[in-house]
């Protein structure tokens, strides 16, 4: 698990009309709880065309996400457009 990464919440995308999906989210959910990371689970189906709701709800995390990790190697910040070079 990325527990050592640091990383403390985790959206995970499960389809509901997959058993394979289902378990696996079930099983890293768990994990996941054991290793004191908060889940959030955001679910689909195999009929969904439109994934703009689904991704919206998680995009602040996304881009939370990579905002931490552009700054932490020192690539351009995406609020000033600069390079951080501290």
């Amino acid at each position: 698990m990325q527990k050592a990464k640091g990383y403390k919440n985790i959206t995970v995308l499960t389809n509901t009309g997959s058993d394979y999906s289902v378990g696996l989210a079930n099983a890293f959910k768990e994990q996941a709880k054991k290793e004191g990371i908060q889940v959030k689970e955001e679910q689909y189906t195999a009929d969904d065309k439109d994934f703009r709701a689904l991704l919206t709800k998680v995009k602040d995390t996304i881009l939370k996400y990579f905002r931490t990790r552009l700054l932490q190697y020192n690539w351009t910040n995406l609020d000033t457009g600069k390079k951080n070079l501290e």
